[in-house]
């Protein structure tokens, strides 16, 4: 809307000089044509024309404690802090060629999920009464006291007679049908959309609103955006939570490139205990059938989100070995491994360091770390004093398979020499270790083999236990 840029200072009409521009060629605010008499001589008359004016404002409550000049919405986290577009990435999840195993645990029951190469994009199919796909992230992405967390999801969804739809963050028993149990997301069944937050431990809580109950924007036409969202098609969802036990939390989508907030739930005096157990949720996908038929949704991106520095705070945890392990020859053999207790999932941990020291004076070793290997026999968990973290000492009667591997290198045979990274950081490498659908943790494994022959071998890992 063009205007005026100099200020009118000789308005006679009000006493308030120096807060008027005029707005000029547009159209909803046409000119004004005012016929002047004089006083004098009534058949004497002039004709002015008057651009509109506008008076500059600005918000009255700017000196107030408690105001919010730039409001309460988008431009603000869910703390109320002004959004500097610093978003620090805790999960960067798009499926270019695979299904993200790394990242992503499922279980499926009379259905299936598949990778859409092209697409790139999951789909999840159930195919009977009973059946579902959930697709879930090990890691419980760590949520720090004081900074708002967003997490944004997109999907296709549409609904469908007897199905059940749910995007969002959040986690379930660890036994079949793994019933959701802690968390928030969106719903889409037969009979619309809701958003939900559901607490099933402790002091329950259980939150669920349909879109004709959406407190800020139904999206359906009516609300103040003007919007409808329409369900049949893909949609960008989007959440932010201050948790702190007893904070609020915003649900809305990206609708034309912007954040239209359609429902919060801010908990102002309502609570007695915290609305979820944990705030370290995972990002989960899934669909359920109820009845004949077959259904469908696609899982494509999601992102969580840390409004902030993300400080790596936590408590340090360390294992070792007390005694040597022996490595088999040209066979990777485990020398140490860690994990999360299962009692405590909701828990996470970074893998810092680790040194390896070869006792052999004949023999080379290489050594890799794996992620989630198989054995071919059972090892024999510990709890490291006062952490909620377990390790496991190698044998050279156990051999492993599979798995991701993560990082290796050689030690020489010279009596004594050591290897490792010498304290350098290799978070980035080893990523975040969480915990499976059914409870099963990730585990760190620190392998080696000798070049020749058997030799034996000390270990160590450092890592940090993420509350």
């Amino acid at each position: 809307m063009p205007i005026n840029s100099n200020i009118i200072s000789n308005n006679i009409r009000t006493l308030e000089y120096n807060k008027f521009v005029e707005i000029l060629n547009d159209t909803r605010f046409p000119q004004l044509t005012v016929v002047e008499q004089s006083y004098d001589n009534p058949n004497l008359t002039q004709t002015d024309i008057y651009n509109k004016n506008a008076i500059l404002t600005y918000d009255v409550g700017a000196q107030n404690t408690n105001a919010s000049p730039f409001g309460d919405n988008a431009s603000s986290d869910a703390f109320g802090r002004l959004r500097m577009s610093l978003p620090n990435s805790l999960l960067d999840s798009k499926f270019l060629y695979d299904k993200q195993p790394q990242y992503f645990d499922e279980v499926v029951n009379i259905g299936a999920s598949t990778f859409i190469p092209n697409d790139s994009l999951i789909m999840m199919t159930t195919s009977g009464d009973g059946g579902y796909v959930i697709r879930q992230t090990t890691t419980r992405y760590n949520y720090q006291p004081g900074k708002s967390m967003s997490t944004v999801y997109t999907f296709v969804a549409p609904p469908q007679t007897d199905i059940i739809k749910r995007i969002g963050s959040f986690q379930s028993l660890s036994a079949a049908p793994f019933t959701p149990t802690d968390g928030f997301y969106l719903e889409i069944n037969s009979a619309g959309a809701s958003f939900n937050i559901v607490k099933t431990l402790g002091t329950a809580n259980t939150v669920s609103a349909p879109q004709s109950a959406w407190n800020i924007d139904s999206l359906n036409g009516t609300g103040p955006s003007g919007l409808t969202i329409d369900f049949t098609k893909g949609q960008i969802f989007a959440v932010d939570f201050e948790w702190l036990g007893l904070g609020r939390i915003r649900f809305g989508f990206y609708l034309n490139g912007k954040l239209y907030y359609a429902h919060q739930v801010t908990n102002l005096n309502a609570l007695s205990a915290p609305y979820m157990t944990s705030p370290n949720q995972p990002v989960r996908y899934e669909i359920r059938q109820t009845g004949a038929g077959s259904a469908q949704m696609k899982q494509i991106c999601s992102t969580v989100i840390d409004e902030g520095v993300q400080e790596i705070l936590g408590v340090a945890v360390t294992a070792s070995l007390s005694s040597a392990v022996t490595v088999q020859n040209n066979v990777m053999t485990p020398i140490l491994a860690i994990r999360i207790n299962p009692n405590f999932s909701n828990l996470a941990f970074l893998g810092k360091t680790f040194d390896l020291y070869n006792t052999d004076n004949t023999t080379n070793i290489l050594y890799k770390v794996f992620r989630n290997p198989s054995f071919n026999a059972n090892l024999n968990w510990q709890n490291i004093e006062k952490t909620y973290m377990q390790f496991a000492q190698g044998s050279s009667t156990i051999t492993l398979s599979s798995g991701y591997s993560l990082y290796s290198g050689y030690v020489p045979k010279s009596q004594g020499t050591a290897a490792g990274t010498g304290g350098v950081e290799i978070s980035s490498l080893f990523g975040r270790f969480g915990t499976q659908i059914n409870s099963t943790p990730d585990t760190l494994v620190l392998a080696g083999m000798g070049l020749g022959a058997t030799a034996t071998v000390l270990a160590s890992f450092n890592a940090i236990q993420k509350a």
